[in-house]
């Protein structure tokens, strides 16, 4: 085998060797072609060294500019790394830390340097310790990622919760730990446990408080349905009794306030009732069945044309949905969006009610339709409040609580209920019915 030489013997024979061959190549030629040809040669030499050195120029500043990339990549990751919103932390298997970002350095109280090389575990609650070391254990001892919740108490005045996320680095010789502050979610958990302590007490607490309001409503309503109708009944009855016994001895303006004394007194008796009505829809228990929509807005809706023999009712039904709700609920409901279509088309030479509805997802849309005088929308917010009128009394009788009524009804079967209208242009009501539900 060739023994190798050393580089300085070498690069001494190399020389050598290559200043033979040259003096032989000169010997071969002549004078004037070796000159020339050394000319050529050197052109040549000057000329690639040129070229090297724009190279070796390019490629200077290609590795400038892929430096100065690589120091913008590595700042932003640096700022991800310490700003990030969790502490990330390089632990020894002792749980000595090499390393932390800024915010693992604010969870523990303390400056990044002074962090180094201490143990992770003197942060930790003396009663979390034994926890601590299990999970850097489980780390280091398998490749699936290890979980452990404690509590830190070295790095302020409270203590406060965390939890820690750590795997084995690849060359097994480091814990790459994830630590995210919990204290807020513990103390709203314990602030749930303390609640629910106390839920049973509140719930025995509203219940009675529940059962007395519903007594006291009672109470109301019996009070409303015999204290007021008696002395209701009284003026209605003396008012009739001066009517007839006594009408030819008043003058115009006494029948005219006889007449109002009469009209009040129903009006009266006609707002019990619908209050009545109102306050025990509550308390009314539904019963869920499959309705004809369609058959039941036609019987509606004939009920109330034979109440007005001189009217000019155009009345359309559009084939609807069958709902599942209360009967008799809804036949109110029709009943109230119905006579408030015929009442408020009374200025039109022919009123138009239109009934429609439709399927939208899993819950019917229907709608009451009318050419009446409508409603500005600013007011569609006063609509379904108790008492609330848009128009006066003397235009439009009325006591407010129909479309009351309406909405309690609608809202108690699960459903929604909204009106659309244009001052003088009509109005449109639309109430939903869910298709499916579970009625307790």
């Amino acid at each position: 085998m060739k023994k190798n030489l050393d580089p300085p013997a070498d690069a001494a024979a190399l020389r050598r060797r290559a200043e033979e061959r040259l003096s032989e190549q000169r010997k071969s030629q002549s004078s004037e072609a070796g000159d020339q040809r050394t000319a050529e040669d050197t052109t040549r030499l000057i000329h690639e060294l040129q070229v090297h050195r724009i190279e070796l120029e390019m490629q200077n500043a290609e590795l400038q500019r892929a430096r100065a990339n690589a120091d913008a990549l590595l700042a932003q990751y640096t700022d991800l790394y310490d700003f990030a919103p969790a502490g990330y932390l390089t632990l020894d298997p002792e749980g000595a830390i090499r390393q932390l970002n800024l915010s693992g350095a604010r969870l523990l109280g303390l400056e990044r340097s002074r962090l180094l090389k201490r143990r992770f575990g003197l942060f930790v609650a003396e009663g979390d310790r034994r926890a601590f070391s299990d999970f850097l254990q489980k780390v280091f001892a398998s490749e699936a990622k290890q979980c452990c919740e404690v509590t830190l108490t070295q790095a302020g005045p409270h203590p406060f919760f965390v939890r820690i996320e750590g795997t084995r680095s690849a060359d097994g010789q480091e814990c790459l730990a994830v630590v995210v502050d919990l204290t807020e979610r513990k103390h709203a958990e314990q602030e749930i446990g303390r609640l629910n302590q106390t839920l049973e007490q509140r719930v025995v607490a509203r219940t009675a408080q529940l059962q007395a309001a519903n007594k006291e409503l009672e109470s109301f309503s019996y009070s409303v349905s015999h204290d007021l109708r008696a002395p209701l009944r009284a003026i209605d009855g003396f008012a009739r009794i001066l009517d007839e016994d006594y009408a030819a001895r008043l003058d115009d303006e006494g029948r005219r306030v006889l007449g109002t004394i009469c009209s009040e007194a129903r009006r009266m008796g006609q707002l019990i009732d619908d209050l009545l009505a109102f306050s025990r829809m509550n308390r009314r228990h539904v019963e869920l069945a499959p309705i004809d929509m369609t058959a039941l807005a036609q019987t509606v809706f004939d009920e109330h044309a034979a109440r007005v023999p001189g009217r000019q009712l155009q009345f359309k039904v559009q084939p609807l949905p069958p709902a599942q709700g209360d009967r008799a609920m809804l036949r109110q409901v029709l009943a109230n969006l119905i006579s408030n279509a015929i009442k408020y088309t009374r200025p039109r030479d022919t009123a138009e009610i239109e009934i429609g509805g439709h399927t939208e997802g899993e819950e019917n849309l229907y709608y009451v339709k009318d050419n009446g005088v409508g409603f500005e929308m600013k007011y569609a917010g006063k609509l379904f409040g108790v008492f609330q009128r848009l128009h006066n009394e003397d235009e439009f009788e009325g006591t407010g609580v129909g479309l009351a009524l309406v909405q309690r009804v609608i809202h108690r079967q699960g459903g929604r209920v909204w009106a659309e209208a244009e001052l003088n242009a009509g109005s449109t009501f639309y109430f939903t019915m869910p298709m499916r539900k579970d009625w307790t």
